[in-house]
Parts: structure tokens; sequence; C-alpha cells
């Protein structure tokens, strides 16, 4: 399947990628994301207008329309302003790293409707090309509601994202049978404590107290036929499922990337893995934390060198304590309020 064709109309709502990475004292920031968005407007045509209107203040560098037609509103290497307050895997401003396709469709506001055939067929296509070209992976393809799940809804319960995965375009692991007689059924403390650890791996913001957002984000896409919020045994079982293939994407790619060297930007972010994780870091003298990292994390080999692997181990271990950190404090608040009802 080749790249769509693409209509020009150019949006002035865009700006440079590289501020964010100039506050670093580094190049320029990668592009590795795709984000998914429905435009929630009455037309194609009023959707258009406002994201080359200088007074929204709101862009995306794609537009798809319902007969398939693909309009291209900024380039690719300027940051336009679709993601907005968002979060994914512990990282924010997202427009910085991501690139992002508006798919027409009136949304929950003004009839949601499925997305017809020759829409799907095109954002298929320009989203293989885009991520072939720009080696996005497959854990970050994500819908604007993973990102901003208090804020969003779209793209929606009813956009096809196993057919973009069976495409290689974002993650999309086969439902266990079984798993639909758990519907509806509650979950224990511990069950709770480790499903929403499996929400914040996955990348969703977990907020202690306020996980219903993003457990609904993550119903709509990966168990579109019930999205109520509640965490009941048949998404306890899906989020793990999720979880576990988020794991081995990623530890495909730490192969890929073992021995390649990381950027300036890569490496900073790494080393505030490391001290996020608990490690002391001491400037210019690093090797010794890292060959101690290794050595717990990556036993194959414990150099001192931050190549590619190790940064995306650091990333993976971060997260796996923001997350143990959050399931904690989650558990915690249960208990609490278990106490409260018993006195």
């Amino acid at each position: 399947m080749s790249a769509p064709a693409l209509r020009e109309r150019p949006s002035p709502n865009h700006d440079s990628r590289d501020e964010r990475a100039a506050a670093l004292g580094a190049g320029s920031p990668r592009i590795d994301m795709l984000v998914l968005h429905y435009t929630g407007m009455q037309s194609a045509a009023a959707a258009l207008d406002r994201l080359c209107d200088p007074a929204a203040r709101v862009s995306a560098h794609y537009l798809v329309d319902e007969d398939g037609a693909v309009w291209r509103l900024v380039a690719e290497e300027r940051r336009a302003w679709h993601a907005g307050i968002s979060f994914w895997m512990g990282e924010t401003v997202l427009n910085t790293v991501s690139i992002g396709i508006e798919i027409v469709n009136p949304g929950h506001e003004w009839g949601y409707r499925a997305f017809p055939e020759p829409q799907m067929a095109a954002v298929e296509a320009l989203c293989r090309d885009i991520v072939a070209r720009r080696r996005i992976p497959a854990w970050r393809v994500v819908g604007h509601s993973d990102i901003a799940p208090t804020r969003k809804t779209d793209p929606g319960e009813l956009f096809d994202w196993p057919r973009l995965a069976r495409a290689g375009i974002g993650l999309w692991p086969q439902p266990a049978a079984a798993l639909q007689r758990r519907r509806g059924r509650g979950v224990g403390i511990v069950e709770r404590a480790a499903a929403l650890a499996d929400l914040a791996r996955i990348g969703y913001q977990v907020e202690p107290g306020n996980e219903t957002p993003s457990l609904v984000a993550f119903q709509r896409r990966f168990r579109p036929e019930r999205w109520d919020g509640r965490l009941d045994g048949e998404t306890a079982g899906r989020l793990a499922e999720m979880r576990q293939a988020v794991e081995a994407a990623l530890a495909a790619d730490a192969r890929r990337r073992r021995g390649r060297a990381v950027g300036i930007v890569e490496r900073a972010r790494a080393l505030s893995d490391l001290a996020r994780i608990g490690y002391e870091v001491v400037p210019g003298s690093e090797a010794p934390a890292l060959a101690a990292f290794q050595r717990r994390y990556r036993a194959e080999r414990w150099d001192g060198r931050l190549d590619g692997e190790t940064a995306q181990r650091l990333a993976e271990v971060r997260q796996l304590v923001d997350a143990a950190l959050a399931a904690a404090e989650a558990a915690k608040r249960d208990r609490f309020r278990g106490y409260r009802r018993l006195n």
C-alpha cells in the first residue's frame, strides 16, 4: 500500500520543535509518536477552517476526510498544536515529539458514527508511511484520549484499532476467549493494584484517586464494547495482555538498540531516569552507576556505556518505579476506605 496523495491546505498554527531541546542545550528532538484524533465538528470544511484559523491556535499535520482525501496542514518537521496538555509513559509536552492526524468525524457531541472504509483505508496508508519513515514504535501510536483522558474521548470506541495493528501500526493483542466471562466481576485489592500498575506501565497517567478517566480511555480502545471506567475482571485481564504486548515490543526494540550510540537529548533523559530510579548520578562520572544498573537490569553486558539499549531499559525501569509508586498509593487509599467503612 503506497502513501496517499496529498492535498495542501497550509495552517499558520505551528512552531519549532527545537524549543524544548534548545532549553536542554541539545540538538533537534526526535519525532517518534503518532497521535490520532477525530475532528469532532459538523463537517470537514468546518474542521479545516478551524485548524487553519490563526485565532483558534490549534492544528494537526494531516486531516483525513470521510471520502479518503488527505490534507497536509503542517510540515512534519514543524510542531503542530494538536495534543495539548498530555502525558504518555512519563513524558509530557508531546507536541514536540509527535505527528498529529485529524480524522473527520462529528464526534460524540455531533453524532458519533463509524469511520467509512475509504477513510480507514487512507488513514491506514498514511499511518503506515509515517511509521515506516519515522520508525515510530508500536507502543507510541496512540489516540488523543490515551494521552489526555480527562479532556478527550477521540478517536473513540468505534475506531478500528485492530485493523491498524494488523497493518503494523500500534498494538492490539487478541483478547483471550475466557476474558469476557469476567466482565462486570469485581477484583480484590491486590489484583486492583496490579492492574493499575499495568495501566501505568502501558503509558497512561494514573493519578491516585482519579484513575477512572484513564480506565475509560483504555476501555474505549482495548475493550470498546463497554467503557464504564470500572476496573472489573475483564479489564484487569485485558490490561495484563496489553502490558505483556508492550513489554515484548520493548524487549525486541532493546535487542536492536544494543551497542548503538545515543544523542544528547536521549542521554540527558536517560541520566534523569537513572536518578529517578534511585541511583546517585555524579555529573561527569556516571559510568559506575550505569554499570551497577546494567549488572542488575541488563546482565548480558555491563560496560557502563550509555547505549541505546541501556537508555531504553532505564526508561522501562523508571516507568515501573512510577507505576509501583502509583499502585502503592492507590492500595493505601483503598485500605483506608475499607478501614473507614469498618469504623
